[in-house]
């Protein structure tokens, strides 16, 4: 009867092979978990609170990259256009000179 059974066992293995992961890691959590009193789902969190604080910078850091870039778009534009009305009126100033003194040379 023992062999049976354990034929019956791999031929479960083989048939889901993360079962045996996922049961052991279960059978972790409810060890952790009685050996600390609680809840087994408060045990896992408590064990994996560093995965959850490691997730909540990583978040926090896409954040504030990605508002630093709408920030930094925003910037560019706007130099964009001063640097463009700058341009034009130089220009303007330029082209109202020589209109007024063709003679006068004017440094561009």
């Amino acid at each position: 009867a023992t062999r049976r059974q354990a034929h019956r066992s791999l031929k479960a293995r083989e048939d889901r092979p993360f079962a045996f992961c996922c049961s052991s890691a279960r059978r972790l959590v409810a060890m952790s978990a009685a050996a600390l009193g609680t809840h087994p789902r408060e045990a896992y969190l408590h064990e994996n609170s560093s995965v959850l604080g490691v997730f909540c910078v990583v978040c926090t850091m896409v954040i504030s990259v990605y508002l630093l870039d709408l920030r930094w778009r925003r910037l560019q534009k706007n130099y964009e256009q001063v640097t463009g009305v700058m341009n034009e009126s130089h220009a303007f100033s330029l082209n109202l000179v020589q209109h007024f003194m063709p003679s006068f040379k004017v440094a561009k």
